[in-house]
């Protein structure tokens, strides 16, 4: 049976949103989740997120990171942005 915590959020009048989360299985494995996005008065946001998994068996054992950062402008009628990701996956 998994056990598992939710996104706990927290927010301020500045636009501000700080996020974790934790996930535990009897089989193994778990999975870490930590995050905050950030927008000023004037429309700038940036997000910043990452997880991290694991679970073994046997004869194998997987791990994956995960983390993303965005910068984003809002014009009224349309937004631009721009963004990074990268992915990481270990199997032994």
């Amino acid at each position: 049976m998994p056990v598992a915590a939710s996104a706990a959020e927290q927010g301020s009048s500045s636009g501000s949103a700080f996020f974790t989360g934790i996930e535990i299985d009897d089989q193994e494995s778990h999975r870490i989740d930590l995050g905050m996005a950030l927008e000023s008065s004037r429309g700038t946001g940036f997000d910043l997120l990452g997880s991290r998994s694991a679970a073994g068996a046997a004869s194998l054992d997987v791990s994956s990171t995960y983390a993303f950062g965005q910068l984003t402008q809002d014009f009224g009628r349309f937004g631009l942005g721009a963004g990074v990701r990268h992915v990481r996956d270990e199997i032994s």
